[in-house]
Parts: C-alpha cells; structure tokens; sequence
C-alpha cells in the first residue's frame, strides 16, 4: 500500500510540475508531451523496481520457509528412527522374556514328565510289592524292562 502511495504522490507531483510548464509555455506542446512520456517511464521503471523489490523479498521468505521445512523433515526422520530403534529394541527384550519363559515352561513340563515317570515307576512297584514279588524279582523286572 505504501509503495502504490509513494507512486501516486510522484505522479501527482510531476502531473503538478507538467501542467504547470504547459501553462507558462504553451507553444512548447512536443516538449511537454516528451516530458510527460518520460515521467511515465520513470514511474513505470520505480514501480517496476519497487515490483523487483518484493519479488526478491518474496523469494528469500520461500526459500527461508523450505529450508525451515527441510530441518523439520530431517528433524521428524530421526524422530522416527530413533522411534523404531527403540520399538525394535523393545520388541527384541520381549522376544527374549517369552523365549526365557518358553525355555522354563519346557524345563517344568520336562520336570514334571519326569516326576510322573518316577511316580509310575515307585506305583508299579508298589503293585509288584502287592501282588507278592520279592525285591529281586522286581529289580529283575525292571532290568528287562529299561535294557529291551
């Protein structure tokens, strides 16, 4: 607004100055029309730099603004990054607890396969005992058994 003014006020000034060497020297009308010709170039050439002005302040704030948007784009890339650093580190702790847990579920079942084997061997004896075997008769029954 303030530079459109700027160009007004020239305008009316040299409008001014114009009409006011028209009136003292009618007979000079080329001249004057020259003069006038001229003043309108040079306010079309200040209005032109005044244009060129803007148009340069304009850019610099574009390119301002794409290189405030590059820093924020690196920015936000790392941001993810680190983001998926941490999730994967995260997921690899828990993939570690569940293997540790199925390596203890495993080591119970095998423990209690175990235990159950026991405790059907001491019941199969306790049977033997029952129906009347002797020791060695057991000892020998379990020998055949395991060694077949």
């Amino acid at each position: 607004m303030c530079k459109n003014k700027k160009i007004k006020k020239l305008e009316i000034e040299y409008q001014r100055k114009l009409q006011n060497e028209k009136n003292q020297y009618p007979k000079a009308q080329e001249d004057w029309e020259t003069e006038v010709h001229n003043a309108q170039l040079r306010f079309k050439k200040e209005e032109l730099n005044l244009k060129k002005g803007a148009a340069i302040h304009n850019v610099k704030q574009l390119k301002e603004s794409a290189r405030k948007a590059d820093r924020e784009i690196e920015s936000s890339e790392r941001r993810t990054k680190l983001e998926y650093e941490l999730n994967n580190e995260e997921l690899k702790q828990r993939q570690e607890k569940i293997n540790q847990e199925l390596a203890q579920n495993q080591q119970r079942i095998n423990h209690k396969n175990s235990f159950a084997s026991s405790a059907q061997g001491l019941e199969a004896i306790i049977q033997l005992c029952k129906e009347g075997m002797s020791v060695e008769e057991i000892e020998n029954y379990f020998h055949v058994a395991f060694n077949s």
